[in-house]
Protein backbone atom coordinates (compact mmCIF):
# COMPACT_ATOMS: atom_id res chain seq x y z
CA UNK A 1 0.00 0.00 0.00
CA UNK A 2 1.06 3.63 -0.63
CA UNK A 3 -0.44 6.31 0.65
CA UNK A 4 0.48 10.13 -0.04
CA UNK A 5 -1.03 13.46 0.24
CA UNK A 6 -0.98 16.15 -2.84
CA UNK A 7 -0.91 19.72 -3.69
CA UNK A 8 -4.09 21.31 -3.76
CA UNK A 9 -6.09 19.63 -1.09
CA UNK A 10 -9.68 18.07 -1.30
CA UNK A 11 -10.09 19.27 -4.69
CA UNK A 12 -6.95 17.94 -6.04
CA UNK A 13 -7.11 14.70 -4.79
CA UNK A 14 -11.06 14.21 -6.41
CA UNK A 15 -9.35 15.53 -9.91
CA UNK A 16 -6.43 13.07 -9.68
CA UNK A 17 -9.35 9.56 -8.46
CA UNK A 18 -11.33 11.00 -11.36
CA UNK A 19 -8.64 11.19 -14.17
CA UNK A 20 -6.31 7.71 -13.17
CA UNK A 21 -8.14 4.80 -15.38
CA UNK A 22 -5.42 2.47 -14.30
CA UNK A 23 -7.27 1.51 -11.06
CA UNK A 24 -10.36 0.93 -9.69
CA UNK A 25 -11.94 3.23 -7.18
CA UNK A 26 -13.08 0.93 -4.78
CA UNK A 27 -12.42 0.42 -1.57
CA UNK A 28 -12.34 -3.49 -1.52
CA UNK A 29 -9.63 -5.06 1.26
CA UNK A 30 -8.09 -8.38 0.23
CA UNK A 31 -8.66 -8.03 -3.57
CA UNK A 32 -6.26 -8.57 -5.93
CA UNK A 33 -6.80 -5.58 -8.11
CA UNK A 34 -5.01 -2.52 -8.08
CA UNK A 35 -6.88 0.24 -6.52
CA UNK A 36 -6.58 4.28 -5.67
CA UNK A 37 -9.27 5.31 -2.96
CA UNK A 38 -9.61 8.72 -1.66
CA UNK A 39 -10.29 8.32 1.75
CA UNK A 40 -12.22 11.96 2.78
CA UNK A 41 -14.73 11.53 -0.39
CA UNK A 42 -15.92 8.62 1.25
CA UNK A 43 -16.71 10.12 4.91
CA UNK A 44 -18.19 13.25 6.37
CA UNK A 45 -15.71 16.20 7.54
CA UNK A 46 -16.37 14.94 10.80
CA UNK A 47 -14.95 11.21 10.30
CA UNK A 48 -12.51 12.44 8.11
CA UNK A 49 -11.68 14.92 11.26
CA UNK A 50 -12.26 12.25 14.18
CA UNK A 51 -9.89 9.45 11.92
CA UNK A 52 -7.03 12.36 11.57
CA UNK A 53 -6.74 11.84 8.03
CA UNK A 54 -5.88 14.33 5.65
CA UNK A 55 -8.27 15.96 3.07
CA UNK A 56 -5.62 15.42 0.73
CA UNK A 57 -4.76 11.94 1.04
CA UNK A 58 -4.50 9.34 -1.54
CA UNK A 59 -4.22 5.44 -1.25
CA UNK A 60 -3.06 3.33 -3.46
CA UNK A 61 -3.14 -0.33 -3.15
CA UNK A 62 -0.86 -2.45 -5.68
CA UNK A 63 -2.41 -5.93 -7.06
CA UNK A 64 -1.43 -8.42 -9.11
CA UNK A 65 -3.71 -8.52 -11.99
CA UNK A 66 -2.00 -9.27 -15.15
CA UNK A 67 -1.16 -5.58 -17.43
CA UNK A 68 -3.38 -6.90 -20.23
CA UNK A 69 -6.58 -6.65 -17.75
CA UNK A 70 -5.50 -3.04 -16.65
CA UNK A 71 -7.79 -0.19 -18.29
CA UNK A 72 -5.23 2.28 -19.55
CA UNK A 73 -1.18 2.65 -20.03
CA UNK A 74 0.66 4.23 -17.07
CA UNK A 75 1.80 7.01 -19.50
CA UNK A 76 -1.84 8.19 -19.16
CA UNK A 77 -1.18 8.94 -15.31
CA UNK A 78 -0.99 12.29 -14.34
CA UNK A 79 2.44 13.33 -14.06
CA UNK A 80 4.31 13.82 -10.05
CA UNK A 81 3.31 17.69 -10.15
CA UNK A 82 0.78 17.76 -7.63
CA UNK A 83 2.50 15.46 -5.17
CA UNK A 84 4.05 16.03 -1.91
CA UNK A 85 7.65 15.79 -1.55
CA UNK A 86 8.10 17.29 1.79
Amino acid sequence: MVVFGVKGGYDAAVKIIDTIDLFSHLANFGDIKSLILHPASQMTEEQRIASGLSSDLIRLSIGLEHPATTSSPPSTMPSRGGVKTG
